[in-house]
């Protein structure tokens, strides 16, 4: 329930403040920004391109093209049909490494973000 919340909001709502119990978080030193459910501790981390903070300050976020292939990702763009039926962000869960790890993205993923093993095949 917690997840859907913050989804429907990063969705339809960009560039307000995300709504409690969740707190956006950028940490400098790594170049990282995730959100963290502070009733839970739950960390979403937010790999999309372009980060809209409000007040028209946005984050430019190439953190995410580490994993993503950009050619698959254009096969899959080039299917008109999927791309309009496709959703504005994905959320994606990783957890070769022991720990579970949540990424919000708005292409598929392609290469995991730990190991880069292949996680998705274009058909």
């Amino acid at each position: 329930m917690a997840i859907t919340l913050l989804f429907n909001f990063l969705s339809n709502y960009p560039s307000s403040h995300v709504p409690y119990p969740w707190q956006r978080v950028l940490d400098i030193p790594s170049n990282l920004l995730y959100y963290y459910h502070l009733e839970t501790g739950l960390v979403i981390y937010d790999f999309r391109p372009f980060v809209n903070f409000g007040e028209g300050v946005f984050m430019e976020n190439d953190i995410g093209f580490n994993f993503t292939d950009q050619e698959v990702c254009q096969q899959l763009n080039n299917d008109y049909e999927n791309f309009l039926n496709a959703p504005s962000l994905l959320l994606f869960c990783c957890a070769c490494s022991g720990k579970t790890y949540y990424g919000v993205v708005e292409q598929p993923i392609v290469r995991c973000p730990l190991c880069k093993c292949i996680t998705m095949m274009s058909p």
